[in-house]
């Protein structure tokens, strides 16, 4: 079984180098779709990891569009997605091989846990879990909708496990003005959705 690994990516040029270095090795593919970025994203991707495979896509506030690009560019036999804020620490990437290679679901749903500090200080950790479909089989028909919530259609059955855990630092690289910020965009954009725009 084949594995590719796609990040979805836009002005992340100060997550890259910790992003990479987590995820180049799990799989046998690197796929990166950039929405746009202005900083040094794209060229940071490429210093450490020359073999990536980079496309860019015009972000219209869907991320369905996003994860349909990166599925339809990935050849692998399963796509394992995996955002700028996130990592998935060494000792679960056997277990994801595992998976692939025994599973017969084509969605399978990993925990994440949110985290204030790159540290992980405990005392500092959301509320747990969070769950995210992260690792798809490659399917005839399978695609992804929703603008904002995305979610998948066309598989037979989703699993969730607790065997892999995404660790997610989004609040450790912002401010709380930053914060308050990206909720404000957020909530704007899923109002926009709600009146068809």
């Amino acid at each position: 079984m084949k594995l590719s690994v796609c990040l979805l990516v836009k002005n992340e040029e100060e997550k890259m180098v910790r992003l990479l270095n987590n995820v180049k090795n799990i799989g046998d593919e690197l796929i990166l779709i950039d929405s746009g970025s202005t900083d040094l994203t794209k060229q940071i991707a490429k210093i450490v990891v020359p073999e990536i495979k980079m496309h860019s896509i015009i972000f219209d506030n869907d991320f369905s569009k996003l994860k349909n690009e990166g599925y339809s560019k990935s050849s692998g036999d399963w796509v394992l997605f995996v955002d700028a804020d996130e990592i998935i620490l060494e000792k679960y990437h056997s277990t994801i091989i595992n998976i692939i290679e025994n599973s017969d679901s084509d969605i399978i749903a990993f925990a994440r846990r949110q985290w204030k500090d790159l540290g992980m200080n405990e005392e500092d950790r959301a509320p747990y879990p969070d769950w995210q479909l992260r690792l798809i089989r490659k399917k005839e028909g399978l695609y992804f909708k929703n603008r904002i919530h995305t979610t998948a259609v066309g598989y037979n059955k989703i699993i969730r496990t607790e065997n892999v855990i995404i660790e997610h630092f989004n609040l450790a690289y912002m401010s709380e003005k930053d914060w308050e910020i990206k909720n404000k965009n957020y909530r704007e954009l899923e109002r926009l959705v709600k009146e068809g725009k």
